[in-house]
């Protein structure tokens, strides 16, 4: 899968500062701002860390996702996760990472990209960040929001992710240690 012909990030800068970063050139926990981030961008970005020029979020991906969907406008970074079940015969699924609110759960367009996937049989994530320098938490939702899905009820789909991010805003968050 290649990236989206003519998106580029522009002004969003998300991944700088959601990502952790460990490198011999840079080390940089998870939640924290990069030293390089600058608001044009990345200001060594010919001189990046392959950390940081081999990633990009799934908004660069996938098509289906407008431009409503660039990280720092809808407050969601797009990952592709490889840690899912086993029952999934895929190589991966992909992890919506909040981080700027809990809010964008609560829209129609949220709601419904994420109960679409759980149907084609995706496996889906939800996280949440920690504090700065803790690792963010997550969770996995398709049997979570199985019945409501077969039922076509999106009502009851909002409140079992808005229920799932409670949980996982309650829970602990892990210090990174490099």
């Amino acid at each position: 899968m290649g990236l989206v012909p003519d998106r580029v990030c522009g002004s969003c800068t998300v991944c700088c500062t959601v990502g952790p970063v460990a490198t011999e050139q840079l080390l940089k926990l998870p939640n924290t701002s990069c030293p390089h981030c600058v608001d044009a961008g990345c200001a060594i970005y010919n001189s990046r860390p392959n950390e940081c020029r081999d990633s990009y979020c799934g908004w660069r991906y996938y098509q289906e996702l407008d431009e409503a969907w660039r990280p720092d406008r809808n407050g969601v970074l797009l990952l592709t996760e490889h840690d899912v079940p086993s029952t999934y015969n895929r190589h991966a699924g992909l992890k919506f990472l909040l981080v700027q609110s809990d809010e964008p759960i609560r829209s129609a367009r949220f709601i419904g990209y994420v109960c679409a996937l759980v149907r084609r049989g995706v496996p889906v994530t939800i996280a949440v960040q920690g504090p700065q320098g803790h690792w963010p938490v997550k969770t996995f939702v398709n049997d979570a929001l199985a019945l409501a899905i077969s039922r076509h009820d999106t009502g009851e789909a909002a409140r079992v992710l808005a229920r799932l991010v409670e949980r996982l805003r309650a829970g602990e968050f892990e210090p990174a240690v490099f």
